[in-house]
């Protein structure tokens, strides 16, 4: 995509290079996002991709900075809360200690069928995550709500995700064309959670067409379509 486009690739607040920057919320992270756009990119806009965590603060983006957003590409994300809110807290707890052993590291990246010249990357990144960061992702990932999206940004809003996610995103496919009717979704076949890794040139190629004039790759199985007139 560089080749085409101004590209910025972002290490968010406790993840990659800069895992010692402290990690406050998914609203803060957010602003965050929307003062790098408006320093870094051209005319202060940009074509938002993210996928899992990255596919939550691009949402965020869409919903309270759309005047830094041109079009929005998300994958593998959620559209409702997890579990009971009574379980979020000792789940995350859970979830924080766990990430840390080497071998659930190892099993999460082999679920999510990550290429194996990725994998020490993802294992050097959960070494570097704290468990504190962790946690605090966690929590908010497991009572997620949606926030609201204009009319005119969710027309320019791609949900996208593989066939073999997790069963809540799958089941967020038609929430949310059902909370936004001019929303585009998208599945890849044969894909998992970490597909960008896994079906690199099929992922490329969706971010490239939905930049280029919202059309969505032959290669991808569309479940919602709005009919703009």
């Amino acid at each position: 995509l560089q080749d085409e486009f101004y590209c910025l690739a972002v290490d968010l607040p406790g993840n990659g290079d800069s895992y010692q920057a402290e990690w406050k919320s998914f609203e803060e992270t957010a602003n965050q996002l929307a003062e790098l756009i408006k320093e870094k990119a051209v005319a202060g806009k940009a074509h938002v991709v993210g996928l899992s965590l990255g596919g939550y603060m691009a949402l965020h983006l869409a919903a309270h900075h759309p005047e830094q957003v041109v079009s929005t590409v998300v994958s593998g994300v959620t559209a409702l809360p997890l579990m009971r809110s009574f379980l979020h807290k000792p789940m995350s707890l859970l979830f924080s200690r766990l990430l840390k052993l080497k071998v659930m590291g190892r099993l999460s990246a082999r679920m999510m069928q990550f290429p194996e010249d990725v994998i020490p990357v993802y294992m050097h990144d959960l070494e570097r995550m704290s468990s504190v960061m962790i946690y605090a992702v966690y929590l908010e990932v497991l009572d997620f709500k949606v926030p609201h999206i204009s009319a005119e940004s969710s027309e320019n809003l791609l949900i996208s995700g593989g066939d073999q996610e997790a069963g809540a995103v799958l089941k967020s496919f038609k929430v949310f064309s059902e909370m936004f009717p001019a929303v585009t979704v998208a599945q890849a076949p044969n894909a998992h959670h970490g597909w960008s890794g896994e079906h690199p040139e099929l992922f490329t190629e969706m971010i490239r067409l939905w930049i280029k004039d919202r059309s969505i790759s032959a290669g991808l199985d569309v479940l919602h379509q709005p009919d703009l007139g």
